[in-house]
């Protein structure tokens, strides 16, 4: 941010004191920020879940129907944040 080049932070962003902190951060360094949404339904993301949970390799990271169902519902959807949010299938 310092060099002011684009910067991506791919990170889930579950609640919302987490995105005003990232973006706080991001202010404070006199650049801007863009918040994009992937929204996707449940079924979508178990469909997702069931190819990547297949995958060996040192990347890949097991998620149970019992853990999305908790982030699912953890979620504080941003609303009002300046977000973009993009439809997921």
């Amino acid at each position: 941010m310092r060099a002011k080049a684009p910067v991506v932070i791919d990170y889930s962003f579950w609640n919302r004191a987490t995105r005003d902190r990232y973006k706080a951060t991001i202010e404070s360094h006199g650049c801007r920020w863009e918040l994009v949404r992937l929204k996707a339904d449940l079924g979508t993301l178990r469909r997702r879940l069931a190819l990547r949970n297949r995958r060996d390799g040192a990347n890949s990271v097991t998620v149970s129907d019992q853990l999305l169902e908790r982030y699912f519902a953890d979620l504080q959807e941003p609303v009002g944040e300046g977000e973009r949010v993009i439809l997921q299938e």
